[in-house]
C-alpha cells in the first residue's frame, strides 16, 4: 500500500535515472530505444535561465558579474569529486550546461592520484596499458 500527504506524488516506474546531466540523458536515450520499460529521470534542481533570456542575463552577467545562469544549483547541496574545476551544480542538464567542448586527454598521473596526492583511487591499470587504444 502507497501512503501520500497532499504534498506528495507517486511516480511508478520500471526504471529510475537520479540527475538529469548528459550520462542520465544517454542512458535514459539508450534504454528507451531498446526497451518498453518505464523510465523516470528525477532532478533536484529546476530549469536554468531559459533559452530567450540567455542574452540580457550574459549582458547583465558582464555589466555586473551577477551570474547569468539562476537556479543552476542548490545552495545546501554539494556534489564533492566533480572534474574539470566545476562548481557543483545542480539543474536540468546538469554539468553538461556548463560544458565548453573540451575533453582533454588524461595524463599519467590521472591515473595515480592516490598514490601521488592522497585524494580519490588510484585506478587498476596505468596510462600506459590504455595508451595503444
Amino acid at each position: 500500500m502507497i501512503v501520500q500527504d497532499s504534498s506528495t506524488a507517486v511516480h511508478e516506474t520500471d526504471i529510475c535515472i537520479i540527475g538529469s546531466g548528459i550520462t542520465a540523458a544517454m542512458m535514459a536515450a539508450h534504454l528507451a530505444e531498446r526497451s518498453s520499460r518505464r523510465i523516470l529521470v528525477v532532478e533536484a534542481g529546476a530549469h536554468t535561465t531559459p533559452f530567450a533570456q540567455r542574452t540580457a542575463a550574459r549582458e547583465r552577467y558582464l555589466a555586473y558579474g551577477e551570474s547569468p545562469w539562476k537556479s543552476d544549483h542548490l545552495d545546501d547541496q554539494n556534489a564533492f569529486g566533480t572534474t574539470w574545476g566545476y562548481s557543483p551544480s545542480m539543474h536540468v542538464g546538469g554539468l553538461a550546461m556548463h560544458w565548453g567542448g573540451v575533453s582533454p586527454r588524461y595524463s599519467p598521473e590521472d591515473f595515480r592520484v592516490k598514490s601521488l596526492y592522497g585524494l580519490g583511487d588510484d585506478w587498476p591499470f596505468s596510462y600506459d596499458d590504455l595508451d595503444p587504444f
